[in-house]
């Protein structure tokens, strides 16, 4: 298979299935240095700051926001290129930038100047929307992701704190009507958190009422003391009946569902693929015995408000950075030193720093 694959997914789709013939560590440790072609999933905060203080969060959005230095735009027009998708919002609330709108407009016209067919959007809660501003969005030209977790009134107010769902449902109803009417992508993402499974089906369902049709779910990964995110255990089940109801639903209309798929056989000794914030699988993949290897280094960046490029959102540290867009490319930064050897160590089974031995689903991680 040729290393250009058609995105991002289709990456980790590619690697999954050589973790399932054996051949993903030689695999990996053959693209410790990435080709040019590979297909990175880049994660741009473009602000420093959030009004809001999600219960999942790991960021720190400081007191007073901040907005991104005025050479990232031009940095990332030049590395748009080299990826395969560009998401702008990751930790920090995009639209506080008051020329959001219009940025994103410039940087869609410039790579689409430049030949690129990648996908462009922008990731929101959508808490800050007014008809205004969806309609200015709507005009630059770039795909909208909305960061809603559930439709439950109560449960919204926990996990959202301090907004309300049914302050935002007729934005979001507009935002649906307006997007249709004009033909650009609109989708939803959710994380699956112990908050939010007992209403995941019922949320989807009233999302499509409202109009939307493209959903993704995703794992909550964050601090271990947080009780949003154990899925072992008396979760399992719930998780499971919940993406088979999804499943259902989605056959009998016309949802797009990007849901977890339930873990492959893999052969003995084979090292297990881990994506702790897109399979609710990824922990039950690594039992006593077998060792899974975090896939982020190789599939995605997060780009910082102040150009610092990181593997990981739970890299937020400067010394743990790979480099600054802001004084080198992109394509430099992925096959720097620092890059080089976080590769190096996860294919060798070691965590690179603090942050990787923290996370839940990094190297070293077994069952219990």
């Amino acid at each position: 298979m040729a290393d250009q694959l058609e995105q991002p997914r289709s990456l980790v789709r590619h690697l999954r299935a050589l973790a399932r013939s054996g051949s993903l560590a030689p695999y990996l440790a053959d693209h410790v240095q990435l080709p040019q072609a590979w297909p990175l999933t880049v994660n741009v905060d473009v602000t420093r700051g959030c009004n809001l203080r999600c219960l999942m969060c790991a960021s720190d959005h400081g007191a007073t926001p901040e907005l991104a230095d005025e050479a990232i735009w031009p940095a990332l027009a030049e590395a748009v290129p080299l990826t395969a998708e560009l998401s702008v919002g990751c930790l920090h609330e995009p639209t506080l930038h008051p020329e959001l709108p219009e940025r994103l407009a410039d940087l869609s016209a410039a790579a689409r100047a430049a030949g690129w067919t990648g996908f462009l959007g922008l990731l929101t809660s959508g808490t800050l929307l007014t008809r205004a501003l969806t309609d200015r969005l709507l005009q630059a030209g770039v795909g909208l992701l909305l960061s809603i977790d559930t439709t439950d009134e109560a449960a919204y107010a926990r996990v959202r704190r301090p907004a309300s769902w049914s302050a935002l449902r007729p934005q979001v109803e507009y935002l649906a009507r307006q997007a249709e009417a004009r033909g650009r992508f609109i989708a939803a993402r959710s994380m699956i958190m112990a908050e939010t499974l007992p209403h995941l089906v019922a949320t989807i369902e009233e999302l499509a009422q409202m109009g939307l049709r493209r959903f993704s779910l995703a794992q909550v990964q964050v601090a271990p003391d947080a009780s949003v995110v154990v899925h072992r255990g008396e979760h399992a089940g719930r998780i499971d009946g919940a993406v088979a109801r999804l499943r259902a639903l989605a056959r009998s209309t016309e949802l797009e569902l990007d849901l977890p798929s339930a873990p492959d056989d893999l052969p003995d000794g084979a090292l297990a693929p881990l994506l702790g914030d897109g399979d609710v699988w990824d922990e039950h993949r690594v039992g006593p015995g077998r060792r899974g290897i975090c896939l982020v280094p190789w599939c995605k960046v997060r780009v910082d408000h102040a150009g610092w490029v990181y593997p990981c959102p739970h890299k937020q540290r400067r010394e743990l950075a790979w480099g600054n867009l802001l004084q080198q490319p992109l394509g430099r930064i992925v096959n720097g030193a620092s890059a080089r050897r976080d590769r190096e160590l996860l294919l060798a089974g070691q965590a690179p720093d603090d942050a990787c031995r923290r996370c839940p689903y990094g190297p070293g991680v077994e069952a219990p």
